[in-house]
């Protein structure tokens, strides 16, 4: 039944598989799916990618409310895992994000290991190299945009990539009367 298990798990789309054989006549498949979290464009193609960087198939249109991850990559073939040093801090950074950073965000872009999150409204938030804890980069951040919203106020960029954050608003100019 392992063999079975392995050859199941050797889709991309599976993370686990149990066989199981119940006798006289019943074999048990029971499979985990992996689920998209973000596409990538490589070459001509637009690629899913799940919260572990795997390399799901090509997108066909049908997933919504995924969040772009551009960077390096230059080839694709289904099943690969996206490299961890140029792509994990993104993507431990986009498990970690609050629900209003999340909803809010359109794209990370990774580039030589530093991680930018581009959001809808076109502020930068610039999370820097891998630090131990995604959490607490994604919960300042998270705290910095709900201030923002309660004021009724926007960020050009929000800079989290030394110990003191810095942000720089954008001036919306009051309408003439």
């Amino acid at each position: 039944m392992d063999k079975a298990s392995r050859l199941i798990e050797s889709s991309p789309w599976i993370e686990t598989a149990a066989v199981k054989r119940e006798l006289p006549g019943t074999i048990l498949i029971t499979v985990v799916e992996r689920v998209p979290a973000a596409f990538t464009p490589v070459g001509d193609a637009i690629w899913l990618v799940d919260a572990s960087g795997r390399l799901l198939d090509k997108d066909d249109g049908s997933w919504r409310g995924l969040v772009a991850l551009t960077g390096p990559l230059k080839q694709a073939t289904s099943g690969q895992f996206l490299s961890s040093e140029d792509y994990g801090w993104g993507l431990k950074i986009l498990s970690a994000l609050g629900p209003l950073s999340r909803r809010k965000l359109i794209e990370i872009s990774v580039q030589d290991g530093e991680v930018a999150l581009i959001l809808d409204d076109g502020c930068r938030a610039l999370m820097g190299k891998e630090r131990q804890d995604p959490q607490a980069r994604a919960s300042l951040l998270e705290s910095i945009l709900e201030d923002l919203a309660k004021g009724g106020r926007m960020a050009e960029h929000i800079d989290l990539r030394y110990d003191k954050p810095a942000v720089k608003e954008q001036f919306v100019q009051a309408p003439k009367r």
